[in-house]
């Protein structure tokens, strides 16, 4: 009986934490299907509205900057091609840092193996 109210009692507890990060996600989701002069007179909204397609292509296509030539397909991949660029070279610096961390007798190669594994899993600023 106390298992079944412990397992109970910690999936509710999940549940309510799933809650609690998807509902602002979804509310601002479905607020920007709506008109700004609709939201700011409404509020945000928790239902869809009929300018999805609209909204998001005007974002997207949207060219700005001084010469009126960038938007944010253009920096979506530009992103991509760094971040991409970014892991490539993280593998091949990792993937020769562990050969030679497999193959040669290093006096601190624990220590040495740590310090690059924490730089690795630390997300670039």
């Amino acid at each position: 009986m106390t298992r079944l109210f412990t397992s109970s009692f910690s999936h509710l507890i999940l549940f309510i934490g799933i809650f609690i990060m998807i509902v602002p996600v979804w509310l601002i989701f479905a607020s920007s299907t709506h008109t700004s002069l609709f939201i700011n007179t409404q509020g945000l909204q928790f239902y869809l509205g009929d300018r999805f397609f609209e909204n998001y292509i005007r974002v997207l296509l949207y060219e700005g900057g001084f010469f009126k030539e960038i938007n944010a397909l253009k920096m979506f991949f530009n992103s991509f091609i760094m971040a991409t660029g970014v892991a490539f070279l993280s593998v091949v610096a990792s993937l020769m840092t562990a050969y030679v961390l497999v193959y040669y007798r290093i006096k601190y190669a624990t220590l040495l193996f740590w310090i690059i594994f924490i730089t690795i899993l630390v997300p670039l600023l």
